[in-house]
């Protein structure tokens, strides 16, 4: 993360746990950070904030999530992080993918009392469930996920238990093969797309990727696909010289490998934890 970028995000995150804990003190049980921010490779203008505040009540939640939406905008604007105010709901939104605009922005923090924490843990059966997009986004918060404020409930053995639940999709794997026919009209989001589904997929091996991204030699045993996931990385941290080096034939075979890379790997994984259980 560049100097300045860092400098600014740890302002914008002090300032808003300081505030919003002042104006509910003793209300607020947890404030959790995850994604690009906790894992410390945010970029202004291009990554945005995951942020959990959990209440000890839930008859709180209404209260703190105006005032913490406010507030978030504020320092927003104090700060300059460039994040985009709130995720699309209208069908004209989802056509900026196309256009080479933002596209659809996660929402960036989430109020919610014990109920909805409890929830969480125990998703219902759902589109998201099967495909293991709620149990990849646990695993990694309980991987990268950062305490802002309070106790740290990301180590409550109920969400280790919750995220390690298995799926036999992944939803990278089906995101990126369904945008492959897409590359025609916008190659560069594709790419982004892609790149974005292998770090995602691949992010129990975060730390291992980013150092081969840097130059370290791969450990052995390592295969072809983290060297690719490696490129995958260099894509996120400089999309605009890294793209450049690939022409539009490279961008095309990297997003076709995109999906089966993905697969393999949930697969390999898969296969390693059967294989540890059955070892115990």
């Amino acid at each position: 993360m560049p100097k300045g970028d860092e400098a600014a995000l740890d302002a914008f995150l002090k300032d808003f746990v300081r505030i919003i804990t002042g104006e509910f003190p003793g209300r607020i049980d947890c404030i959790l950070l995850s994604g690009s921010a906790a894992r410390g490779d945010f970029t202004i203008g291009e990554s945005d904030i995951d942020m959990h505040i959990i209440l000890k009540d839930e008859r709180d939640v209404g209260a703190v999530e105006r005032s913490a939406s406010r507030l978030f905008w504020e320092q927003n604007r104090r700060h300059n992080l460039k994040l985009v105010r709130s995720y699309g709901r209208k069908l004209a939104d989802g056509f900026s993918f196309m256009a080479g605009g933002a596209g659809l922005a996660a929402r960036p923090f989430y109020v919610m009392g014990p109920s909805g924490w409890r929830r969480k843990l125990k998703p219902a059966i759902s589109l998201t469930s099967l495909l293991g997009l709620e149990q990849q986004l646990l695993r990694g918060r309980i991987r990268n996920g950062k305490v802002l404020f309070g106790r740290n409930l990301l180590a409550d053995p109920q969400i280790i238990r919750a995220a390690n639940q298995r799926s036999r999709f992944t939803y990278d794997f089906l995101v990126t093969l369904l945008i492959q026919p897409l590359f025609v009209l916008a190659p560069d989001r594709v790419l982004h797309r892609c790149a974005k589904g292998i770090l995602f997929s691949f992010d129990d091996n975060y730390d291992e990727i980013r150092a081969l991204a840097e130059g370290d030699s791969p450990r052995p045993g390592a295969g072809p696909e983290m060297l690719f996931a490696a490129r995958a990385f260099r894509l996120k941290t400089d999309f605009a010289g890294e793209s450049a080096k690939l022409g539009i034939m490279g961008k095309f075979w990297f997003c076709i490998r995109t999906p089966p890379c993905i697969l393999g790997h949930t697969l390999e994984n898969s296969r390693r934890r059967k294989a540890g259980q059955n070892g115990r």
